[in-house]
């Protein structure tokens, strides 16, 4: 339901499915929802760890390799961080921008309102609280 809502909402622009605290979760598993998420137009899917940096900056590796020609035009790339409550996208966004500019905590809700974080590496961050689908 959130996949379908998601591709929905930001159809045509490429999506990276981020499944991080993939070392938390059965490997198997992970690689099958990679693979479901790939068969999906438009979309590439990256199981990381947030407490391995090197897997996170992976994210910005894929992100010029999806769009090469931004750098060279000067053009930053927008990204959006969305998800569901305490999946670690503040961690994420600190790993990101080697700083501590998003707050994190074990609670849900620590993210209160969208912020803009300019990377120094030509990708604009847009950070958001975490997000349930509604019941119907």
């Amino acid at each position: 339901m959130v996949a379908q809502f998601l591709s929905e909402t930001v159809n045509p622009k490429p999506v990276i499915r981020v499944l991080n605290k993939c070392d938390l979760a059965d490997e198997k598993t992970t690689k099958l929802w990679c693979e479901a998420f790939d068969l999906q137009s438009g979309t590439r899917s990256l199981p990381i760890s947030s407490k391995s940096p090197d897997q996170v900056k992976k994210i910005t590796r894929l992100c010029h390799k999806i769009y090469p020609d931004y750098l060279e035009k000067g053009k930053p790339i927008k990204a959006m961080i969305m998800g569901i409550p305490n999946v670690g996208k503040s961690t994420i966004i600190n790993i990101l921008s080697g700083r501590t500019i998003a707050k994190v905590g074990n609670e849900p809700a620590v993210t209160k309102r969208q912020q803009r974080i300019d990377l120094d590496n030509g990708i604009i961050l847009f950070d958001t609280p975490g997000f349930f689908m509604a019941k119907n």
